[in-house]
C-alpha cells in the first residue's frame, strides 16, 4: 500500500486512520501480541474504534484496529516535534557517501553549536522530562 501518492477522495481523517494502517500492517510483526499506543495530533481517531455505523474505508480499518491491543492518545500537532520533523525531510535518494560521511556520535563530540549542546546536556540530565 502506498500512501505517497495523491487520494484526492479521502479525507483528512481517512488519510490519518490509512497512515496509522500503514504503519500497523507494516510493523505487524513486531506489534502482534503486545499492547502499544499510537499517538497522533488527529483527534478523531480515538473514537474510531467506538463509532457505530462506520461504512467502507473507515469500517475496515476500525475492524483491522480491533486486531490490536492499541491505544490512540491525542497530543496536540505543537507538541508533537518528531513526527512533525519527520514530515518535512526531503524526499529522494540520498548518495550513500553522504550518509557515511560522519558518524553522528562523531557530530556530537565536535559540534561547537551552543545551543545543541545545552539542549543535549539537559536530556542526559533529566531524561524524563523528555520522554514521550
Amino acid at each position: 500500500m502506498d500512501i505517497v501518492g495523491p487520494m484526492p477522495e479521502t479525507k483528512n481523517t481517512e488519510q490519518e486512520c490509512l497512515a496509522v494502517i500503514w504503519a500497523i500492517r507494516k510493523f505487524r510483526c513486531y506489534l502482534e501480541g503486545y499492547s502499544f499506543t499510537v499517538i497522533t495530533d488527529h483527534s478523531s481517531l480515538r473514537w474510531l474504534h467506538q463509532l457505530r455505523n462506520n461504512t467502507g474505508r473507515l469500517a475496515r480499518w476500525s475492524l483491522e484496529l480491533m486486531e490490536y491491543n492499541v491505544g490512540i492518545i491525542h497530543r496536540k500537532g505543537a507538541l508533537h516535534h518528531v513526527p512533525d520533523a519527520l514530515s518535512r525531510m526531503p524526499e529522494g535518494h540520498v548518495p550513500e557517501e553522504a550518509l557515511n560521511a560522519m558518524k553522528l556520535e562523531d557530530y556530537w563530540k565536535t559540534t561547537d553549536d551552543q545551543w545543541y549542546r545545552k539542549r543535549r546536556a539537559d536530556v542526559l540530565h533529566r531524561p524524563a522530562q523528555f520522554s514521550d
